[in-house]
C-alpha cells in the first residue's frame, strides 16, 4: 500500500506514475493519490487512482500507529 497525499510531484512523475514490480501488478496492490499538486500531479484515472475525503480520514497516521507513540532511541 501506498499513497501520495498532500505532496508536491514534480514534473519527473509521469501521466501513469505507477508501474507492475515484478510478476505484482500495481492494481492488485493499495495504490493512490490525494490533494497532490504540481506538475506531476494529475486527475483522477484508471491509471491515477484519488481517495476520496472519507477514505483519506482513515487514512491519518494516528490511524496506522494505533496509539503507539515512537520515541528516540
Amino acid at each position: 500500500m501506498a499513497t501520495f497525499r498532500d505532496t508536491t510531484l514534480s514534473s519527473a512523475v509521469e501521466s501513469a506514475p505507477w508501474t507492475d514490480m515484478s510478476a505484482s501488478s500495481w492494481k492488485d496492490d493499495r495504490f493512490a493519490e490525494y490533494r497532490d499538486t504540481g506538475p506531476g500531479s494529475g486527475p483522477a484515472s484508471s491509471n491515477r487512482p484519488q481517495l476520496s475525503n472519507a477514505q483519506a480520514t482513515g487514512q491519518e497516521a494516528a490511524d496506522r500507529l494505533a496509539g503507539w507513540t515512537p520515541s528516540p532511541s
